[in-house]
């Protein structure tokens, strides 16, 4: 993560950029745009001092364009004006991601959403991703990927991918990652690409599928990227592909863990629902049914169709407040990489010897 000190210099360059960008002469004129004093813009200019989302952080995305992380944690002037030629985007800074990671995912097997019964263990698959440079064009990285692997065949060519990395250096990996596909296993070929702040990656295997993969880009000083948590886009497997979206972590080591534990640790924290005003209407329906029981409507009304009644209000309650908030979007925040994260740091040397670690 930046220093606070980083932090401050970015918001104080990035506001006094936006202001020459889109021709704001004045403190006074800008103060304005962003709905806040000049005094405290004149604090923001002259020490970062980082003000309140509203109305400075909204009303900069609103009127320019651009989001609280970009104030924040970017130099909108390099980062607009440097291109490729940008630190921010130096081959040092990409060649972070080069190397094998083992990925895990849960299988998509085009089961009917709210029939899964199993175990997320029996659900968890695993890949192979392997990250290079292209040596015709080193401005190009570009990716081999198996995917849907069982764990300790992935873990096998893992090794041996290792091996050949210790052996030969990468691009002797890289052919033995290419052996490793066979008609059953599909043989993935991609590129990657890098923003001020996502990984993209595009996987295709022959005119058959299609794979896209984004993951948050790594913003700390360490050497290499050790992992994360991102978002899969891609089709279910059977006679019937059907478009899907999942989550999918990287890990430059292979987990030795369960996969009840790796499961475990892949699937985001449950959010905590609020439902109480779903719950009033319920709460009404069993007072009127069982407070007056022994006289009143309620009386007339036989025991098993009052609890048909209520069972069929708690599964309305549950199922629209499921759909309303995991079935809209599907999202790995900040936090959640952060947790995967620090779950497979343990597993990494803390001094990675090279590039396929």
């Amino acid at each position: 993560m930046l220093s606070d000190a980083i932090i401050q210099s970015n918001l104080s360059k990035n506001t006094s950029y936006l202001m020459q960008k889109f021709h704001l002469k004045s403190n006074k004129e800008m103060a304005a745009k962003v709905g806040i004093s000049e005094p405290s813009l004149s604090r923001i200019l002259t020490k970062g001092t980082i003000p309140s989302v509203i109305p400075f952080f909204t009303n900069v995305r609103d009127r320019f364009g651009y989001n609280m992380d970009d104030m924040l944690y970017t130099n909108l002037r390099e980062a607009e004006n440097g291109g490729l030629d940008n630190p921010m985007f130096s081959e040092a800074v990409r060649k972070k991601y080069v190397g094998l990671y083992e990925v895990y995912f849960f299988q998509t097997n085009g089961a009917f959403r709210g029939r899964e019964r199993g175990p997320h263990s029996m659900a968890l698959t695993t890949g192979l991703v392997y990250i290079y440079q292209n040596p015709n064009k080193r401005q190009y990285y570009e990716c081999l990927a198996l995917f849907n692997l069982p764990k300790e065949e992935s873990d096998q060519i893992y090794q041996d991918i290792r091996e050949a990395y210790d052996e030969g250096g990468m691009y002797v990996a890289q052919k033995r990652m290419e052996e490793s596909g066979s008609e059953e296993r599909r043989l993935y070929r991609g590129v990657m690409e890098i923003t001020l702040q996502q990984i993209y990656f595009q996987f295709s295997f022959e005119d058959l599928d299609r794979a896209y993969i984004i993951l948050h880009r790594e913003t700390g000083t360490n050497a290499m990227y050790y992992g994360g948590l991102g978002l899969m886009l891609s089709t279910t497997i059977g006679n019937q592909p059907k478009p899907c979206m999942e989550y999918i972590g990287f890990s430059r080591a292979s987990l030795p863990s369960s996969k009840d534990e790796i499961a475990e640790a892949l699937i985001p924290g449950y959010p905590k629902l609020h439902v109480y005003e779903y719950l009033d209407g319920l709460v009404n329906t069993a007072a009127d049914l069982y407070s007056n029981a022994e006289s009143g409507i309620a009386s007339l009304i036989p025991e098993e169709q009052k609890r048909t009644i209520l069972r069929d209000q708690i599964e309305s309650v549950i199922n629209d407040t499921l759909e309303k908030n995991l079935y809209r979007t599907r999202v790995a925040t900040l936090n959640d990489d952060d947790a995967f994260y620090h779950y497979i740091r343990q597993f990494h040397p803390k001094s990675p010897a090279s590039a396929a670690d």
